[in-house]
């Protein structure tokens, strides 16, 4: 699961993953601090920041 951004009604559902096996998460270190108290999965993985001085596609 990708997370692109922490608005509550976007997130809301991340504490029920184990619902669906409990797959990795991966969100910038903005968006992972930004959840709520509670939404941070233990199974997080913290995306680098897009650097401005490189392109921000997928290569």
């Amino acid at each position: 699961m990708i997370l692109s951004h922490a608005h509550v009604d976007h997130v809301g559902a991340l504490d029920r993953l184990n619902e669906i096996g409990m797959p990795p998460v991966y969100a910038s270190a903005r968006t992972f601090h930004g959840l709520p108290d509670g939404y941070r999965p233990k199974n997080a993985h913290i995306l680098p920041e897009p650097n401005a001085e490189k392109p921000t596609c997928w290569a």
